[in-house]
């Protein structure tokens, strides 16, 4: 499950996800960052991965915050991917919409 949230200053990958991925734990780049939960506690990620993101036609190479802490999500897509996919989300239709090649396309 994929939460994209407008809020969410960076992109975060948890480490279940990165396992059942069979992404090596050597990939991960050292990077300390300061990460504020949603219950407001902000603590360091000291960790970060690269890596191409598909969605429908247009792949994206992308920073996650890796996070060794059990979550109901796989990912956390923020506003870095936001921005670069150049979507716009909208919560009243729970789907975002983002150019491509051929054209508008949404999910």
């Amino acid at each position: 499950m994929i939460l994209v949230d407008t809020g969410s200053t960076v992109n975060v990958i948890f480490c279940d996800t990165l396992r059942s991925m069979n992404v090596g734990l050597y990939e991960i780049i050292p990077m300390p960052n300061p990460l504020t939960g949603f219950s407001g506690i902000t603590s360091m990620t000291f960790r970060s991965i690269k890596l191409p993101v598909m969605t429908k036609e247009v792949t994206k190479v992308v920073y996650f915050a890796f996070v060794d802490h059990p979550a109901i999500y796989n990912v956390i897509m923020g506003t870095p991917w936001i921005n670069a996919m150049k979507e716009v989300p909208s919560t009243y239709h729970l789907g975002i919409k983002f150019p491509t090649p051929n054209g508008i396309t949404a999910i």
